[in-house]
């Protein structure tokens, strides 16, 4: 039988669930919840000071602009530590992963998976559930691992 690990994630928060069960008897497990406080601190909070500026020959102004953006960086830093935690899950024997994260945060978390991780990942659903109680995401858990014929 399949050990399948759900993933449900954000830029500032993640639940790692295990589903363990039958199509009609269905058992979700929370394993592990992660936060990344960072991730909900505002732009101006990330960064130390204004960025620098400087004067021309011709008695004119600028300043410099980043070159990368905080709240960017941040959110990524917290995708690199989900991909580690996923490659620890896949040795632990999960063999069978559903994504539910944002489209923006998905594709951050892809960038930094371990190449075995990638032809696991059975589905992908591009919304943010991670408030949502279990009572109300079991119906949405058990409808992208049964999908209903057409």
């Amino acid at each position: 039988m399949s050990k399948i690990g759900i993933l449900l994630a954000n830029a500032s928060h993640a639940k790692f669930i295990c589903y363990h069960g039958q199509q009609h008897t269905p058992a979700f497990e929370i394993i592990e919840e992660f936060t990344h406080d960072e991730s909900r601190l505002k732009r101006q909070e990330l960064v130390s000071d204004r960025p620098g500026h400087y004067k021309t020959r011709h008695d004119s102004r600028g300043a410099y602009g980043e070159d990368h953006d905080p709240k960017e960086a941040t959110k990524e830093q917290f995708a690199i530590e989900l991909a580690k935690k996923l490659n620890h899950y896949r040795q632990a024997g999960f063999n069978k992963f559903l994504f539910i994260t944002p489209a923006h945060f998905c594709g951050l978390l892809e960038k930094h998976l371990a190449k075995e991780i990638q032809p696991l990942i059975f589905s992908t659903l591009h919304k943010d559930y991670t408030e949502y109680s279990e009572k109300e995401l079991l119906p949405i858990l058990h409808e992208q691992l049964f999908p209903k014929e057409k």
